[in-house]
C-alpha cells in the first residue's frame, strides 16, 4: 500500500543524524521514505519528529545486496516508484575535521560515503547530495597511489554514472543561522537537464538583511546565570526551578520580537528560504537545564572576555599580572592549564556565533553570564526551532567512551553534529525549484562530463573549483582535454605555456 502520493518529492537520508538535515528538506516538502542511522539517542530523535519515516538502525560502513533489495522494497511499497528524488546524508566528519587532531591517513571512516554512492545509483535518484566539513578537501588517501579522498568521490561518482557534478562551500550565516559554520556541499546527477545550482545568500555580512546575532538568537530566552552564581539573572528566581536533574527553566523570559525568534517559537510561517513553517506555538520552553559550575569554574568565567578562550586567558593573565599573582590562579586552578586552548570561549553577544561543534557543552561559555550554554540555546545557535524534540541523555556530564558508540548519544552532541537546517533548507528549496521547473536544455552536456573528467584526472581542488567557478566558466573544449590547466594562483596556462589572468 502506497503511504505518500506520487507528486510528493521523495529522499532517502543515510546518516541523518537528530535529522538537521532531513528537517531542512522536511520545511521545503520534501519527505523522508526511510533514513539510515547507527546513534539510538538520534534514531529516537529522529523517529520523534518524523513519525511516517521508517527509520532503520545500521553501520553503513557497508551497505549489502539484501539491504539493497529490503531498501528498494519500502521505497516500491510507500511511493509506487523504483526512484527516489534524493539520495543525501552526510557521512561522520571526524576523521576529516580540523578540530580533531588525532585524524589520520587510512581512518576507515574516510569511506563511508562509499554507501552514499551506492544508494543513489541503485535507486536511480534524480539528486545525490552529500554535506560535510570543509577540510575533507585536504584529506588523502592512504598508500603508493596517495589521492585526495575528494578526487576519490568524484570518481566514484562518475564510474556510478553521475557524470554531472558541481560542488561548493556555504555558510550558515549566508542562510539566516545565528553561527559561522561553513559545509562542503557535493551535488551530482545523472540527468543532463538537471541544474546544479547552489541557493544565493540572503543574509550578509555588511549590508542589509544581516547575518543574525547571538543577541537576536537569545531575545527572548530566560536571563538566568548557573546557579552557584553570586552575580544572579535578570529573570533567576521568577523561572528557574529544581528537581532531580538540577535546575531548569520551562518559561520563556520575554514575548519574540524578531524574525529568528518567532521562527523558533512557531509563530512564523516564513523565515530564510522556508516559506510554508508549519504553525507549532511554543509554550514550555524544553531542553533549558543550567549547568550547575563550581565556584572555581564560575570564578574563571568571570574572567572571561568577549570571544576569549581559556588558553587566550591564560596568556593574557600571564602579561597583565605579577608572577605571584598567576601562580596563586595556577594553583587554585582558576586558570587551566590543559591543552584545549580554544575551550571555554566566551561567545560575542553582537556577532554570529562561530562553529557549533559536538564539544558545544565545554566549549562556548554565554556572552553575559558566567556559565556554558544550555542546550536549547545551543540548539537556537545551530538553527533548530523550540519545537523540535531533542531526545538524549539527560545533560548532566557526559563523555561517550567505546562503549557507548551505538548506545546513545548526549542532546549537546547531537546538536553539534547536526546540520544547520537553515542551511539545508535553502539548498532543498534550490533542487526542489530545479525538479520542478520545465527541465533546461543544456548544450554543453558533454562538456560537463569532460568537466568532471579534467577536475579528477588534474587533482584540482575544491578551493580552485569554487574560486574560478570551473563548472560554470571552464567548457571549452581545449581546457576540458587538457590543453589550459591550472598553474600559478589566479592563472592558467595554455596549450603554448603562457600565463594569463583568469
Amino acid at each position: 500500500m502506497n503511504n505518500m502520493e506520487h507528486n510528493v518529492l521523495s529522499i532517502v537520508e543515510l546518516f541523518s543524524g537528530p535529522g538537521g538535515l532531513g528537517l531542512g528538506f522536511h520545511l521545503q516538502g520534501f519527505k523522508s521514505v526511510v533514513a539510515y542511522e547507527y546513534e539510538d539517542d538520534c534514531i529516537e530523535t529522529y523517529s520523534a519528529n518524523f513519525p511516517d519515516t521508517e527509520v532503520i538502525k545500521k553501520d553503513l560502513a557497508e551497505f549489502t545486496e539484501e539491504d539493497i533489495v529490503k531498501l528498494k522494497k519500502i521505497v516500491r511499497e510507500k511511493t509506487g516508484r523504483e526512484d527516489v528524488d534524493v539520495v543525501m546524508g552526510g557521512p561522520p566528519c571526524r576523521s576529516f575535521s580540523s578540530a580533531n587532531p588525532k585524524k589520520k591517513v587510512g581512518d576507515p571512516r574516510d569511506f563511508l560515503f562509499r554507501s552514499l554512492i551506492k544508494v543513489a545509483a541503485e535507486l536511480n535518484a534524480k539528486y545525490f547530495v552529500m554535506e560535510n566539513v570543509a577540510d575533507l578537501s585536504n584529506k588523502a588517501t592512504e598508500g603508493k597511489h596517495e589521492r585526495k579522498i575528494f578526487h576519490v568521490i568524484l570518481n566514484e561518482l562518475y564510474e556510478k554514472g553521475f557524470k554531472y557534478i558541481n560542488c561548493n562551500i556555504l555558510k550558515a550565516s549566508d542562510y539566516g543561522t545565528p553561527q559561522t559554520r561553513e559545509r562542503l556541499i557535493i551535488l551530482a546527477t545523472k540527468n543532463k537537464d538537471l541544474p546544479l545550482s547552489f541557493p544565493n545568500p540572503i543574509f550578509f555580512q555588511d549590508k542589509e538583511p544581516r547575518w543574525k546575532t547571538v543577541q537576536e538568537a537569545f531575545q527572548d530566552l530566560p536571563r538566568v546565570t548557573a546557579p552557584q552564581d553570586e552575580i544572579v539573572g535578570k529573570d533567576q528566581e521568577k523561572v528557574m526551578h529544581k528537581d532531580t536533574i538540577g535546575y531548569y527553566c520551562e518559561e520563556y523570559g520575554d514575548q519574540p520580537k524578531n524574525d529568528f525568534t518567532n521562527f523558533c517559537r512557531g509563530l512564523s510561517q516564513s523565515y530564510g528560504y522556508a516559506n510554508e513553517l508549519p504553525i507549532r506555538d511554543v509554550e514550555i520552553l524544553g531542553n533549558f537545564v543550567l549547568p550547575n559550575h563550581t565556584k572555581r569554574i564560575i570564578h574563571r568565567y568571570s574572567l572571561l572576555r568577549e570571544d576569549e578562550s581559556q588558553g587566550k586567558l591564560r596568556d593574557r593573565l600571564e602579561e597583565e599580572l605579577s608572577l605571584q599573582e598567576f601562580n596563586e590562579l595556577l594553583e587554585k586552578k582558576i586558570i587551566s592549564t590543559g591543552t584545549f586552548r580554544q575551550k571555554n570561549r566566551r561567545i560575542p553577544y553582537s556577532k554570529p556565533a562561530r562553529t557549533v561543534t559536538s564539544h558545544v557543552r565545554e566549549e562556548f561559555v554565554h556572552p553575559l553570564y558566567n556559565r556554558n550554554l544550555t542546550a536549547r540555546e545551543a540548539a537556537r545557535l545551530q538553527g533548530f526551532p523550540d519545537w523540535y524534540i531533542i531526545k538524549g541523555k539527560n545533560q548532566k556530564p557526559y563523555k561517550a567512551t567505546d562503549a557507548d558508540i551505538g548506545n546513545g548519544r548526549d542532546i549537546y552532541q547531537q546538536i553539534g553534529d547536526a546540520v544547520p537546517p537553515l542551511l539545508a533548507t535553502a539548498l532543498a528549496n534550490e533542487i526542489k525549484r530545479n525538479l520542478l521547473s520545465k527541465p533546461l536544455k543544456i548544450d554543453t552536456s558533454e562538456q560537463r562530463k569532460a568537466c568532471v573528467q579534467w577536475i579528477i584526472q588534474n587533482e584540482i581542488s575544491i578551493l580552485e573549483i569554487i574560486r574560478d567557478k570551473v563548472f560554470e566558466k571552464y567548457t571549452m573544449s581545449d581546457l576540458l582535454t587538457g590543453n589550459i590547466s591550472f598553474a600559478e594562483d589566479g592563472y592558467y596556462k595554455n596549450k603554448n605555456g603562457q600565463l594569463t589572468l583568469l
